[in-house]
């Protein structure tokens, strides 16, 4: 007997995929052929049609389609043996919450069940003990937990394959010695040390080596300087760089800024000790495409009109919202 395949119901809200599976030949219930055991590399085609993304950054393709893919996932689990145990292995985004005394558990669980994971969002304070545990994860290259202090970051030091370390929490006791650890881990292109109020200038000297870094976000460092600006002149592949409320940072920090040829976002909102004479100087960054200086009355109309020789110039924000 022939049938269409029965698992569109798993599909509903993915129109790319419904298309995908309407094209799909009939296929025989009986024998070769049966839809129950579709070969992972089909399944593998049907889950990435499902989840594709247009991002420039390939790492925020990664996390997106991989968060985005995990409610599916779970669903086509439930079909049967086959198809579950195609997804246990195909799961490569991990969202865990626990009770303090189940956490390393329930850890040490996941790394043996989904070996494939690459993304880990960690939905508590994990201890250093608990975050050495991440090793155990060999395809690991996103992680989103909280971060607030030196001996964490210490833990994720052997993480050398690390692409991106983000977190909604804030890295408040974070110190210039902290950021030590992590001037091993090569690969990161995405980092957020925001709300880090102890990083100074001489914290972000050990940021030089993370060289394929695309966005850093420094957002509220207060106590940030000048001189921790000129070190980030290395990252030549910088795109994306988030400087608001870094209110020490003057005219010379933003020209330092002027080797970073590949940003095409910079914000520096609420930065109130920069004027005019600072933002004539962004006029060397020719790929810059989004600029927000919101929150300073010192940057007028005279500093705004010589960034009309930015080619690629197409946002200016003016207003923080």
């Amino acid at each position: 007997m022939l049938c269409r395949l029965p698992f569109a119901c798993c599909l509903s809200g993915t129109g790319q995929l419904t298309e995908l599976v309407d094209q799909l030949p009939l296929v025989r219930r009986d024998g070769f052929g049966q839809w129950g055991d579709m070969p992972f590399d089909l399944l593998n085609a049907l889950l990435a049609a499902a989840g594709e993304h247009q991002e420039a950054s390939q790492l925020n393709k990664l996390v997106n389609s991989s968060r985005d893919g995990a409610p599916l996932l779970k669903k086509m689990r439930l079909v049967n043996r086959h198809w579950h145990k195609w997804a246990t292995g195909t799961l490569n985004y991990l969202s865990i919450y626990a009770s303090r005394k189940r956490r390393e558990k329930v850890l040490l669980a996941a790394m043996h069940r989904f070996p494939q994971v690459q993304v880990v969002r960690l939905r508590f304070v994990a201890t250093p003990r608990e975050l050495l545990l991440l090793r155990g994860f060999p395809r690991l290259t996103y992680i989103d937990a909280a971060m607030q202090t030196d001996d964490q970051l210490a833990a994720l030091q052997a993480l050398t394959h690390l692409r991106g370390l983000w977190t909604l929490e804030s890295f408040k006791q974070i110190t210039d010695s902290g950021l030590q650890h992590l001037s091993h881990l090569t690969n990161l292109e995405t980092l957020n040390l925001r709300y880090s109020h102890k990083l100074t200038g001489i914290g972000l000297h050990s940021l030089s080596t993370l060289t394929a870094l695309v966005d850093l976000n420094l957002c509220r460092c207060i106590s940030l300087t000048d001189a921790g600006l000129r070190a980030l002149c290395p990252l030549t592949c910088l795109m994306r760089l988030n400087l608001n409320w870094c209110v020490e940072i003057t005219d010379a920090g933003v020209a330092s800024l002027q080797p970073l040829k590949a940003l095409v976002m910079l914000s520096l909102n609420h930065c109130s000790r920069v004027t005019d004479n600072g933002i004539s100087m962004l006029t060397a960054l020719s790929s810059l495409r989004d600029l927000r200086v919101a929150g300073n009355d010192r940057i007028t109309e005279a500093g705004l009109c010589a960034l009309s020789t930015l080619p690629k110039l197409s946002i200016l924000r003016l207003v923080y919202a």
